[in-house]
Parts: C-alpha cells; sequence; structure tokens
C-alpha cells in the first residue's frame, strides 16, 4: 500500500506599495495629506485570498480590514472587497478618503481592483515616516510588513510612493524604492522598480574632444530585477543633423550603472540641442526611457566675467555672450574641491546680461545666494561653470598675479576670448563692477573680413595690452596658418599652423610677450594663409606697431 502525502503550501498576500506622504498638506481638517494614504496587498497565490482575516498594524495599534462600500459612490468599476483574485492587488484606503474637500479622489484604479478599508476612521493610526507597518494573521504571525527590518525609517517625498522592488524580497530598506511612475505611484498595478527589464538614462553629458568635436556620455541604470545584456541607444540632434541608433552589448546587473559614449560628432560652433533614448530590445514591454541636453561647440554662450576672490563676501558674475536668453536652472559653480548647490530659480539671463552668484547677500541687482558657495583662494584657484546636466561648460584657473585684491575684483577683458588665459584677465579699475559692464572691455572686430584687428597698434603702457585677431574666410573647411614677422622679414612667431577651421573663423590673441620675450618697439607683418580641401588658397597681411 503506497501513502500519498499532500503537501499544501498556504500563500500570504503581500504589501508591496506604501503611501506615506499623499499629496498636499497635511494639517487641517480632512487634509488630503493626511486621508489619502493606501496600502497595496498582493495575491501571489493561484486562489482568492480574503483578507478579512488579518489585521493591519501601524506600530502598535491592530485595525479589522473591511470591504469599502462608500467606494462605488465615486469609482463604478472597481470591487469593494476584501477578497483579492489570484495574481490580483487590492488597496486599503483611509475610510475618509472620498467624503470630500479639495484633491481628493486623487487616484486611478483599475477596475479588477479590490477596495478595503480599515473599521477605524483612520488608515492604521495615521500614517507617517515613522511608521512600521504589518499585515498579521489570526495566529498573530506576521505574515508581510513594511518598516520592520533594516534602514528604516525611509525618507519619502511628498506624493511619492514606496514600491518594494523584489516581491518576495526581505523587508528592508534596499528592497523599497520611491515609485518611478510619473503619477507618482503605481497603486493596483505592478510595481514602476518591479519590471524585469527596466532602464533609466541616471545622468547625460557632453565633453569637447576636438575644436568642433563632441563626445556624449550617457550614464544608465538597471532599475529593473533582471540583468541587461544588450541596449539600444537612439539621438537626434537639433539643426537638421542625421540621428541614429547605436547598438550595444552591457552587462548590466540589477541597480548597477554603465557610462555609454556616443561620438565624437563634427559640427560648426553653436549650441543644439540633442535627444537620446534607450530601450532594451529583449524586452517585449520595455519602456522608453528618454532625455534631452543642451549642449554647445566652440565657446560656451555663457562666460565667467567678474570674480570677487579677497572679499568679505566672495562672489562670480556670469555673462550671456549670445543672442538668445539661456536659462540657468540646475546650474552650479564650484573649485576642485567644493560645489554649490544647482541654480533652484527659473532665471533666464537676457542676451548680453549679467547674473552674480555669491555665498551672501550683497546689494546688487540680479544677484542669487548658492549654498556651498566655494571659497575661492586669494592666491589663486580655478573657478567651474556647470550647466544643468554637470557639464562644465567655462573654467577660470585665475592667480592673483592676474589682477585682483582685496575689494578689487578681476574682470574679463573680452567675452570672446578663452577663459584660461591669463590676458584675457586685469584688475577693476573702478574696484568691481557687479552686474555691470567691466571697467576694462575690449571689443573684438566687428567686420567680417579675412583678416581683422582690435587695433593696430600694440601698446602695454598705454592701454593697449593686446589685440584680438579675427579671422573670416569665405570657404571652409579650411587650414590656417597665422605668423608674424619683423619689417625686415625675420619671423617672430608662428601662432598655429594648418589649424582645421570647420566654418572658416578663428579668433586668437595677439601680446607683446611672445615665447617669454618681449618685442622690440617697431613695425611687424601679421600674416595668415590657409588652404581649403580642393585647393583653393587666401593670402592676407596686416601691418601692426608694437610701442613701449
Amino acid at each position: 500500500m503506497m501513502l500519498y502525502i499532500a503537501l499544501i503550501i498556504f500563500l500570504h498576500p503581500v504589501i508591496t506599495e506604501v503611501m506615506l506622504d499623499p499629496l498636499g498638506p497635511e494639517s487641517g481638517s480632512l487634509s488630503p495629506g493626511d486621508r489619502n494614504e493606501f496600502i497595496e496587498l498582493y495575491n501571489p497565490s493561484d486562489d482568492t485570498i480574503d483578507v478579512a482575516v488579518y489585521r493591519l498594524r501601524d506600530n502598535a495599534e491592530l485595525d479589522s480590514i473591511v470591504p469599502f462600500s462608500e467606494i462605488l459612490s465615486y469609482y463604478q468599476d472597481v470591487r469593494a472587497t476584501t477578497k483579492i483574485p489570484p495574481k490580483g492587488y487590492g488597496v486599503i484606503l483611509d475610510r475618509e478618503y472620498v467624503i470630500y474637500g479639495e484633491n481628493y479622489l486623487p487616484y486611478t484604479f483599475p477596475g479588477s481592483i479590490s477596495i478595503m478599508t480599515t473599521r477605524d476612521t483612520d488608515l492604521g493610526n495615521g500614517l507617517s515616516s515613522n511608521d512600521t507597518i504589518a499585515l498579521v494573521a489570526t495566529s498573530g504571525q506576521v505574515v508581510s510588513s513594511f518598516g520592520l527590518g533594516s534602514g528604516f525609517p525611509l525618507r519619502s517625498k511628498d506624493g511619492v510612493s514606496f514600491e518594494r522592488k523584489y516581491y518576495w524580497g526581505p523587508d528592508i530598506a534596499e528592497n523599497w524604492r520611491c515609485s518611478e511612475d510619473s503619477s507618482g505611484n503605481t497603486c493596483g498595478r505592478e510595481n514602476s522598480v518591479s519590471h524585469p527589464f527596466n532602464i533609466v538614462i541616471a545622468g547625460a553629458k557632453f565633453a569637447p574632444s576636438g575644436d568642433y568635436e563632441v563626445l556624449f556620455t550617457l550614464s544608465l541604470k538597471n532599475i529593473g530585477t533582471e540583468a541587461i545584456g544588450r541596449i539600444e541607444v537612439g539621438y537626434e540632434i537639433s539643426g537638421g543633423y542625421p540621428g541614429g541608433d547605436e547598438e550595444r552589448y552591457v552587462n548590466l546587473l540589477p541597480d548597477s550603472f554603465v557610462d555609454v559614449n556616443l561620438g565624437p560628432f563634427s559640427f560648426p560652433p553653436g549650441t543644439y540641442y540633442a535627444s537620446f533614448s534607450v530601450i532594451i530590445p529583449e524586452a517585449d514591454s520595455s519602456p522608453i526611457q528618454t532625455r534631452t541636453l543642451r549642449f554647445f561647440v566652440g565657446r560656451s554662450p555663457l562666460v565667467i566675467n567678474e570674480i570677487m576672490y579677497n572679499s568679505e563676501i566672495e562672489w562670480i558674475e556670469l555673462f550671456n555672450n549670445s543672442a538668445d536668453s539661456i536659462s540657468l536652472l540646475g546650474f552650479s559653480v564650484g573649485d576642485p574641491v567644493r560645489r554649490s548647490a544647482p541654480f533652484q530659480e527659473t532665471f533666464w539671463i537676457p542676451p548680453g546680461g549679467y547674473l552674480v552668484l555669491s555665498s551672501k547677500p550683497l546689494d546688487v541687482s540680479g544677484h542669487f545666494v548658492l549654498s556651498n558657495f566655494p571659497t575661492l583662494n586669494n592666491t589663486g584657484d580655478t573657478v567651474f561653470l556647470y550647466d544643468e546636466a554637470g557639464s562644465c561648460v567655462d573654467f577660470v584657473p585665475y592667480s592673483s598675479s592676474w589682477g585682483g585684491g582685496y575689494n578689487i575684483s578681476l574682470e574679463r577683458l573680452c567675452a570672446q576670448l578663452p577663459s584660461n588665459s591669463k590676458y584675457n584677465w586685469s584688475s577693476s579699475r573702478e574696484g568691481s563692477t557687479p552686474a555691470k559692464p567691466n571697467s576694462i572691455n575690449i571689443q573684438p572686430p566687428q567686420d567680417n573680413a579675412l583678416l581683422s584687428l582690435s587695433s593696430r597698434v600694440l601698446a602695454p603702457s598705454r592701454g593697449i595690452p593686446l589685440l584680438i585677431v579675427n579671422l573670416a574666410f569665405p570657404s571652409f573647411p579650411i587650414y590656417a596658418t597665422a605668423e608674424m614677422y619683423r619689417i625686415d622679414g625675420r619671423k617672430v612667431a608662428t601662432f598655429f599652423e594648418k589649424k582645421l577651421l570647420i566654418d572658416g573663423k578663428h579668433s586668437f590673441v595677439l601680446e607683446s610677450l611672445i615665447s617669454g620675450k618681449l618685442l622690440d618697439e617697431g613695425m611687424y607683418i601679421l600674416m595668415v594663409k590657409a588652404e581649403t580641401l580642393d585647393g583653393r588658397t587666401f593670402v592676407k597681411r596686416e601691418l601692426i606697431g608694437v610701442l613701449d
């Protein structure tokens, strides 16, 4: 005689989502932040489970779970019952959820969901970020919980629920995540952080890899529950440039990151927008993640224009050197050891406009205080300007030998010239000029001649410490060379040789100290010559006088 033993495994409901901090105020009569809390349950078994046999424990208080019949007056398609069908969801709401007042009924429930509440008038005893929640069987056994494990309490976000990542995983802080859903929750649906295959673009940056080349870097995070081996990255770029798709093989485990590089791509100087998308081809229902990045080629349209590094209140002035307004939202400044908090205001700098950023309030219009503002060293430091994506868009490695001093700012001479050149900076003649044009301001040539100069005389002792040279060739791309000769024909300098100019334009500085030697007084010849890819040549000479 054979003995058959039937082994029955009873599966309990699982707490899969908790809304501790609903959107809206917490205080006041029937405020939404107090009565729109919910606890979501999932039935993992192949049989219907009636949760009326369980109790809900909020800290030390126990509540009975009952059908929420009143909900049918507002949601006709849901089921007011304590019975959760196989592989289905139920949600426990505050009994005051649908009474009256502003912002009630904030959630969208699928028709298959079971809606229930507690016999008491509050959900548990009113949920808070410090509460522990447990589903308790009649035997007193805790069958599922939130907040009883390690790493609690968690930091909640207003209007964003906590979702259990692995339904079978333990009740520990690492297994609870803030909802990634755009609505702030997935009440009655699969958790947004529990998709088998899911990826997010955690960051997008750009970096110059040449004079006219840009390399993009996407930081990707696997927020799914399965490893990812292959992705497709798509990109589109403004200005009529063709987009594309690239397949990449990665070894991306759950909760891990990987950086993906795209490019380098070549562009003429200017400001552009790039849109990126990432999908997982292996997943039938993989969400498409997107990210948009503003980037520039050539010199940044937003530059560091003035630095007060030796004063009771230190500050940095920005200047918009473009024809378009620029939003500062998300921008920050820093030095090698400290970085300010991102700019939180939706503030636009108009074309030709200024903005002063500091650590403390200043009596200046167009000024904002940033927390964690860097401490600027009096002997020298490097100031960085970061955009909303965290890319460095400008930096100034200043030294006290460049200029400035106690209550005397360091002013930029010309926005079009390099930020990291000491010849582009000098002490303010007025002490400082926050949110105003600098006291020393050298304008580059305004015409579009093949070779044009800001001055034909170089005289440091007479207030002309440098010349700005503009090149504008009518045909491009082109390889250009710039040299300078004494009037007797002896070469004294080669500024660059066979430099590729994608758009045919370039600016550089000519000053009286070349290769560590001062130029003698006299007349000199500046000569540029260039050749296009099809063999067309251009040559232009200008006479320059050097005075003490």
